[in-house]
């Protein structure tokens, strides 16, 4: 059987290819009967990359109707502690659809009585219960705790949280020998309740305090491998609320191995995390720590960079960093480093900066910071050379914002301009977007105002370019009939 050999490569090999493979292979009942899925799933699941996580899910999914949902949980059960909740939380979401509320109560049920830890990630998709009630169970069980911990932020809308608040505290005075042991994870629902309540989250925070000081390594060591995202921004909250426990070096290389284990998900908790604890270094170590993350190999940690040096962009050093980060290979990290360089544009003084930070803006290739940078430089006061260098290095931009920009920057400068810069410069505009009516009409009344305030200098110079340049006939007639009213007139 064709499918079956290519179940067991995957096994084999579970490499993205091949596993997308199987999710595209046409199903056929009878696997159901001719093969142990159950079995081979969770073999498989056992022997993929988190990264390819999605795959297996979309196999589960494509196969449901060979599983109850007791298989299901059975397949990922082997994976919950390895791989982010929320992955799970989201698929399971995705699943219960395929059974009845009945069956999915059941299946708790018996995990419940078996293995607590497994029944307590099924809450989030479970309508009929007291959630309260369930979660107070699980967090009052030592099997159970640590994933009730977690489970929180997912159920946190259905349960009450003074329950759940009085809860933590009975923990904290009657078990703290066991919040060492699960630290990081308590520090979850607290981090949570502190955005509805920050008092309160604060009180639960201070009572654990020598704990955490006492722990800090343990939590550092936590943040760099967790598999959670929720754990992972909590342990940022917890750096950010007392920093000055924690060894700077130390936090910093457990928040570059957190990014690179969430990725852009973690990139602004971790930013205002590290934006603390950079205060707390010299001034050339600040430098050298944001330098070193720009120059990275990996994107998220560049990104990383660019918010960091954004939080220090009256300094020259850091907007250099800006500017390179905003010809970055990669199309978000040259955005967001953009739009930071275009806030603080207006207040470059030195004129040779000004241009050198334009010229990036230019390279940056987004065509809305293109054209932003543009509307800045009107509001600005500049040379005419200054403008005639910048018209050139964005002329070769055809996308239609960037144009009408340019066109309203010669506008504003034309009499400034060198006319026969100004016409050529148009006039190739013009053979970019004659399909575009609208702005072929600016630039058309544009030159028509030129000639009118220059008259035959310009109409010779016109008629000249128009020699090179192979522009619609309606365009052409039209410019040569200008030409000719102008040279009649004299």
């Amino acid at each position: 059987m064709e499918f079956y050999e290519l179940l067991k490569k995957a096994k084999r090999n579970p490499s993205k290819s091949i596993l997308n493979k199987l999710v595209k292979y046409e199903f056929n009942p009878e696997y159901c009967e001719k093969i142990n899925l159950k079995k081979e799933f969770s073999e498989l699941i056992r022997k993929v990359k988190k990264e390819n996580l999605e795959a297996i899910f979309d196999l589960v999914e494509k196969f449901i109707d060979c599983f109850s949902f007791k298989d299901v949980i059975d397949i990922i059960s082997t994976i919950v502690n390895n791989i982010d909740l929320a992955n799970i939380i989201e698929f399971l979401r995705d699943t219960s659809k395929y059974f009845e509320e009945k069956e999915i109560l059941e299946t708790y049920k018996e995990f419940k009585t078996k293995k607590k830890s497994i029944a307590v990630i099924l809450l989030p998709v479970i309508t009929n219960i007291n959630h309260t009630a369930e979660l107070v169970q699980f967090l009052s069980s030592e099997e159970s705790m640590e994933k009730a911990l977690l489970i929180f932020p997912f159920i946190e809308n259905k349960t009450d949280k003074m329950s759940i608040i009085a809860c933590l505290r009975r923990i904290i005075e009657e078990r703290k020998d066991i919040i060492v042991n699960k630290l990081s994870s308590f520090i979850v629902p607290i981090f949570y309740i502190s955005i509805i309540s920050p008092e309160t989250a604060n009180v639960l925070i201070e009572r654990i305090y020598r704990i955490i000081k006492s722990n800090k390594n343990v939590l550092l060591k936590s943040l760099a491998f967790a598999p959670n995202l929720v754990e992972a921004k909590a342990l940022l909250w917890v750096i950010s609320k007392y920093p000055q426990i924690f060894e700077p070096k130390k936090v910093i290389k457990s928040i570059i191995l957190s990014v690179k284990n969430h990725g852009q998900n973690i990139i602004l908790d971790a930013s205002q995390t590290l934006t603390i604890i950079l205060q707390r270094l010299d001034e050339e170590s600040r430098k050298h720590t944001i330098k070193i993350l720009s120059r990275s190999r990996i994107d998220e940690l560049r990104l990383l960079a660019a918010h960091l040096a954004s939080e220090h962009i009256d300094d020259f050093h850091f907007r250099e960093i800006l500017r390179r980060l905003s010809i970055d290979k990669k199309r978000s990290i040259r955005k967001v480093a953009a739009s930071y360089l275009l806030n603080y544009l207006p207040l470059i003084e030195d004129k040779e900066e000004l241009m050198r930070t334009v010229s990036y803006l230019i390279l940056s290739g987004h065509a809305s910071t293109i054209r932003k940078t543009l509307e800045i430089l009107s509001m600005m006061e500049l040379s005419a050379n200054d403008i005639t260098s910048i018209i050139k290095k964005v002329s070769f931009d055809y996308r239609s914002s960037t144009i009408n920009a340019i066109i309203k920057l010669i506008e504003l400068y034309q009499d400034r301009l060198d006319a026969k810069f100004v016409i050529e410069t148009l006039i190739n505009l013009l053979k970019k977007v004659q399909e575009k009516k609208n702005l072929s009409e600016q630039i058309l009344e544009l030159i028509d105002t030129i000639l009118t305030q220059k008259e035959k200098e310009a109409a010779k110079f016109l008629k000249k370019i128009l020699k090179r340049y192979k522009l619609k006939n309606e365009y052409e007639k039209r410019l040569q009939r200008r030409i000719r009213s102008i040279f009649q007139k004299q």
